[in-house]
């Protein structure tokens, strides 16, 4: 099919079908309209009929009269509209029927039949009518017959119509158009195509016309410009090469760079993460699932949050926009920082932190790199290390420093807030009798029991520690003399009553207390234990087991 064809069909499929639309919508509306006038007539006459009969039928249903019950019946049926008719009597018996009962219910009627005796109204049975739209059907079916054939008489007409003015209007010119273009085509020169009329195909061939002449001057323009690019391709290609050559170079560096630093992150045994703006994790070394007891893999698409439960060391509450709060920092490198890790068999390390962000060239966050090493061992081994700096090893008390450094707190205390403590100054009496008939182990013994017969008798924040030998002090804080006297003298009583038993022999020891009040008068540490072992001395040479009281003069 040739352009013009093509182009008059076209305009059939438009112009056809919107006809034949116009006219359908046109024609239903008209039988829509219609059909609701004849069913409106029709329930109309329905109500009509129904209370009409209702009167008509009222005597005969009283008196029981079926002859006249079937006259008016009959004359009922005759109507064409009317399709069935039933009419019972008060016990709802059936009198008389005639026709299927339909199951349009909107038209059907039923009404009570209502009969006047002795000034009283009484039912006495029931009426129902049922009409049909046979006849509507019946008329629209006769006119849709008639409005086919107008229809296609109509399309007939529009046919010819477009014809006769598409041949005219457009065909013609269309035709010289064509004819021109392919001559152009075939010999490279400009042929003219007449056309007179100033409308919309006219502007065409006009600038078709334009057109010709104007792709001549191009053709010429454009075997000069050929010649000229044959030679700058040529040279860019060349240069191309080069850079190409370079670029290869270039990638090949890459690629051993960053295949190098595959291989040093999956071989270190710190855990590296990388993450995105928004905390997915990009990729996680195989330190990072061994740290998490996970299979490679498992981290894909999840979010730092999800796999890494970090607490805070401080609180213990649970960190959980560590990413964001890494991107929102001013230095694009945070300071390392501790928190405890627990993974999900329940096991707990703690685990210290250095995040580094990641920027594009404009300062846009692309991601987090993470870096975390296992800090536990070093940890506990501090731990260990600074508990064993503090505290006597036989007894696990607190050792003379460690007990001369809360002391000091507590004179600053006194100082500053006018609080008075007491200090106990405590030396075991016969201990150096299990010493030398028993040897070491037993008096080993002997300071580990009594360290926990003293712990009985303190607080919350007092302290005692064992400042060498079989002597010990005691911190009481924020305590007079008179309680420091009552703690001191049941912590005496208690040595007295205790016994130790080795190897079959039974050994009884005491306890010799000097006591000394902690005030904002004291002068220093050293003073005070001066004292208190001077008091401890006084209660030694008055016969042991006694208790002391450094007075002020």
């Amino acid at each position: 099919m040739d352009a013009k064809k093509s182009l008059y069909w076209q305009l059939l499929s438009i112009i056809i079908p919107l006809v034949v639309f116009v006219f359908i919508a046109l024609i239903s509306l008209y039988e829509w309209v219609n059909f609701n006038k004849d069913r409106s007539d029709l329930i109309l006459k329905l109500d009509n009929l129904t209370s009409t009969y209702s009167l008509l039928l009222a005597e005969p249903v009283a008196s029981n009269n079926i002859k006249d019950l079937q006259l008016y019946n009959i004359s009922l049926i005759a109507d064409s509209d009317v399709e069935f008719v039933v009419v019972k009597n008060a016990d709802g018996v059936v009198l008389e029927q005639y026709g299927d009962i339909a199951d349009d219910l909107s038209l059907q009627r039923t009404v009570s039949i209502n009969y006047s005796r002795d000034d009283e109204i009484e039912q006495v049975g029931e009426f129902t009518i049922g009409l049909s739209t046979t006849n509507i059907i019946s008329d629209f079916s006769d006119r849709v017959h008639y409005e086919i054939i107008l229809l296609v008489s109509l399309i007939a007409i529009v046919l010819f119509a477009v014809r006769l003015g598409y041949v005219e209007t457009i065909g013609k010119p269309l035709e010289a158009l064509m004819s021109s273009i392919d001559y152009f085509k075939k010999n490279r020169k400009h042929v003219n195509v007449e056309y007179d009329h100033e409308d919309e195909l006219g502007a065409v061939i006009t600038r078709f016309n334009d057109m010709q002449i104007h792709q001549l001057a191009i053709q010429q323009e454009l075997k000069k410009q050929h010649f000229s690019l044959e030679h700058i391709v040529a040279e860019r290609t060349e240069e191309l090469e080069l850079e190409l050559d370079k670029h290869a170079e270039t990638s090949s560096k890459l690629y051993n760079e960053k295949q190098r630093a595959q291989i040093t992150i999956n071989s270190i045994s710190d855990s590296v993460i990388t993450t995105d703006a928004k905390g997915m994790i990009e990729f996680m070394n195989p330190a990072a699932y061994k740290l998490l007891d996970y299979k490679k893999g498992f981290a894909d698409g999840k979010y730092f949050s999800d796999i890494f439960h970090l607490l805070s060391i401080e609180s213990r509450d649970p960190v959980t926009d560590l990413v964001i709060w890494c991107l929102e920092s001013e230095s694009k490198r945070c300071p390392p920082i501790e928190f405890y890790l627990k993974i999900e068999s329940g096991k707990e390390y703690i685990v210290e932190a250095i995040l580094s962000g990641l920027f594009n060239e404009r300062g846009n966050a692309n991601g987090v790199v993470i870096l975390i090493r296992d800090i536990t061992a070093s940890k506990e081994k501090s731990n260990e290390l600074s508990y064993l700096a503090h505290h006597d090893m036989l007894t696990g008390l607190v050792n003379r420093r460690e007990f001369e450094s809360r002391m000091e707190h507590m004179l600053e205390d006194s100082r500053l807030n006018e609080h008075q403590h007491v200090m106990f100054y405590l030396d075991l009496d016969h201990f150096k009798i299990v010493n030398d008939e028993c040897g070491h182990a037993a008096g080993d013994k002997v300071l580990k029991l009594l360290a926990e017969e003293f712990k009985k008798h303190l607080r919350k924040d007092d302290c005692i520690g064992r400042l060498g030998g079989d002597e010990f002090g005691v911190l009481l804080a924020n305590c007079n003399v008179r309680s420091a006297q009552k703690v001191g003298e049941k912590m005496r009583q208690d040595i007295d009553n205790f016994k130790f038993e080795w190897e079959g022999r039974q050994f009884k020891l005491g306890v010799s207390i000097g006591v000394v009040a902690i005030t904002q008068k004291s002068e220093s540490i050293e003073d005070l234990i001066g004292h208190a072992d001077t008091c401890c001395y006084i209660a030694k040479q008055k016969g042991r087991n006694q208790i002391h009281l450094h007075t002020v003069k």
